[in-house]
């Protein structure tokens, strides 16, 4: 168990590490680091898989999970900026935030309490949602 996960689960709320497709995470495995070892100024990704306030279910939930996998396809040198991040930017994935689809109120403050700790850490937050 990572620390992020321990620091999240004893506080009751429930956190589950990403799938990750080991070969489509492959180009970004330079930048990618373990949640335990993302350091100040570090970017910290995490997925909140929640349709909640959407009328009708079109796959909200599976965004963190389609934004992973669109990271197979990841360049890291950007021709336009000639700009190389190998070395320059790292990313951690935190997971997602496990959410309560009937208890809006309870999903919230499990993504404040990640996002605090995340902060907490002087990670810059990404939230992968879905609604």
């Amino acid at each position: 168990m990572t620390e992020i996960n321990y620091l999240i689960s004893r506080d009751g709320i429930k956190y589950s590490p990403p799938y990750v497709d080991e070969s489509q995470m492959r180009r970004v495995d330079s930048l990618m680091v373990p949640p335990y070892e993302a350091k100040a100024g570090d970017i910290a990704f995490f997925g909140v898989p929640f349709a909640g306030l959407i009328n009708s279910p079109v796959g909200a939930r599976s965004g963190p999970a389609n934004v992973r996998r669109a990271l197979g396809y990841f360049k890291t040198y950007g021709i336009e900026l000639d700009l190389e991040l190998k070395g320059n930017i790292r990313f951690a994935d935190f997971g997602d935030v496990d959410v309560e689809p009937l208890d809006y109120n309870e999903t919230f403050r499990r993504i404040d309490h990640v996002l605090t700790r995340i902060l907490e850490k002087k990670l810059v937050p990404i939230v992968i949602g879905g609604s």
